[in-house]
C-alpha cells in the first residue's frame, strides 16, 4: 500500500509539472542518435555535441563497445533547419577493435549524397532535432576489418553545448 501511495503522488506530481510555474519537465523524449550501420542498429551516445558561434558539432560514441568502439563526428555551419551536403571535411567516422591498439579510420564516399537535416531547434533548450544519411569508404579494407560503412535512415535529437 505504501508503494502505491508513493507512486500515485509522484505521478500526481509529474502530471502536475509545469514549467511556466518554475517546475522543470523533462524533455518529452529524451536525447538520442541511432541509425542503420550496415543494415543493423546502431545507437549512440550523444556526445560533446557543440553550437559556437554558427557551427554545430555533433559528437557521437557507438553504445555496443563489447567487438570495438567507434566515434561519428559532423560539423556544419548553422544557416537554419533544412539540408546540409556534407564534405569530407565536415565528417569524420573511425573505429577500433576493443582488444587493439590499431585504429580503422575512413573517409567519406563522395560518389553518395551524404546529408544531415536538421528539422527543428530550439534555441531555450539548446536542442536540435533532425535525420542524417552518411556512407563512408575503408580505404585500407583487408580481412578482419569491417569494410565500408553506412549510416542510412538516421536519426538525432541532441542538446548543444556552448
Amino acid at each position: 500500500m505504501k508503494n502505491f501511495t508513493f507512486i500515485l503522488f509522484a505521478a500526481l506530481s509529474i502530471a502536475s509539472c509545469n514549467p511556466n510555474n518554475g517546475c522543470y519537465a523533462p524533455p518529452a523524449s529524451s536525447l538520442f542518435i541511432n541509425a542503420k550501420r550496415n543494415d543493423t542498429l546502431w545507437s549512440a551516445i550523444p556526445g560533446n555535441s557543440t553550437l559556437r558561434n554558427d557551427t554545430i558539432t555533433i559528437k557521437a560514441a557507438g553504445i555496443d563497445r563489447t567487438l570495438f568502439r567507434d566515434t561519428l563526428g559532423i560539423r556544419i555551419k548553422y544557416i537554419g533547419t533544412g539540408v546540409y551536403t556534407l564534405t569530407k571535411s565536415q565528417v569524420s567516422y573511425h573505429s577500433v577493435a576493443v582488444n587493439s591498439a590499431a585504429i580503422n579510420n575512413y573517409t567519406l564516399d563522395t560518389l553518395y549524397a551524404n546529408s544531415l537535416t536538421i528539422t527543428a531547434f530550439d534555441q531555450m533548450s539548446a536542442t536540435i532535432k533532425g535525420s542524417f544519411n552518411i556512407k563512408f569508404i575503408d580505404l585500407n579494407a583487408s580481412p578482419g576489418k569491417p569494410g565500408d560503412i553506412s549510416f542510412l535512415g538516421g536519426q538525432y535529437y541532441i542538446a548543444l553545448h556552448k
